[in-house]
């Protein structure tokens, strides 16, 4: 069975038309009528009922045989890709970018141990950054893969995008607030207060999605905008607002933060190029896969 018969086999299923497969090969119906009878003497079955002369359909041992032989193309491919990895001098780095404020030590420490089992000339290389800066160094391929929280999907077109986990959403505030009880906190301690947002192109979506959270628990706060996280956790020190993080933030460790775990939880994404599905990165995204919602404290 060769590459031939293959790729004739699959565009035959893909159209279920002998003539619309020879079309979109730029052959004739005769050579594809010619390669699938080779290929049916050569497997020794039939793959494709053709009793009804306006359409083909693949037998039952036609189905089995399709599902074989996409696995085995799939395996392929990925060993394809190991080898590359393996072999290549060029290619030993791979650049993963994630947001600021996130703690994966352990996530990292955890991958470096797979890859110097697995990949020994493969190297992976971090870095935090603002949602923008790593849109912009994947669009102009300074990163290979980036993780987020809730971006604009729509401006993600062109992209592969893989959920590998969630997080909860958390309403933090500062301890020195004066209505709020840091050890019992209620949403309703904070119905006059101003929730502290990040610009939109920080953020996308996010600040509709929090107002309408919000409205459920009768509250209205205003969004004032600010251009950065530190800036936010500082309004939050000064003991007034509200602001929303997500859980895998170092935030719940500062001693003069508290929070409310929201009832909100929010895929975490996997962004990359179809060309960057390299396995050795794929040992990250399963290590991030294995995460908790809310990682601990300590």
């Amino acid at each position: 069975m060769n590459t031939l018969m293959q790729e004739y086999f699959l565009k035959v299923v893909e159209h279920m038309s002998y003539s619309k497969a020879a079309k979109e090969l730029c052959v004739t119906q005769p050579s594809v009528s010619h390669q699938i009878t080779n290929l049916e003497n050569e497997l020794g079955f039939q793959l494709f009922d053709r009793m009804n002369r306006n359409r083909i359909t693949l037998t039952p041992a036609g189905q089995v045989f399709l599902e074989s032989l996409l696995k085995a193309r799939q395996e392929m491919e990925h060993a394809i890709g190991v080898g590359r990895e393996l072999s290549s001098i060029g290619q030993t780095k791979y650049r993963v970018g994630f947001p600021i404020g996130w703690e994966l030590a352990d996530v990292i420490q955890d991958t470096q141990k797979d890859l110097e089992k697995q990949y020994p000339n493969i190297a992976i290389e971090y870095e935090m950054n603002t949602y923008s800066e790593l849109r912009r160094k994947l669009d102009e391929n300074e990163l290979d893969l980036i993780l987020l929280v809730q971006p604009g999907m729509d401006s993600l077109q062109g992209y592969d995008i893989t959920t590998v986990n969630e997080v909860n959403m958390l309403m933090y505030f500062g301890k020195r607030h004066p209505l709020a009880d840091p050890d019992n906190p209620q949403f309703s301690d904070f119905k006059e207060d101003p929730i502290y947002v990040l610009p939109e192109e920080e953020t996308p979506h996010n600040e509709g999605t929090n107002h309408d959270y919000f409205m459920t628990h009768f509250l209205t706060p205003k969004s004032i905008m600010e251009p950065n996280r530190d800036t936010i956790l500082l309004r939050l020190a000064s003991g007034k607002g509200i602001a929303v993080f997500d859980s895998w933030m170092a935030y719940r460790r500062y001693n003069f933060l508290s929070y409310i775990k929201m009832d909100r939880v929010f895929p975490v994404w996997a962004v990359r190029k179809e060309s960057h599905k390299m396995p050795a990165v794929q040992l990250f995204l399963n290590h991030m896969k294995e995460l908790p919602t809310m990682l601990p404290e300590e």
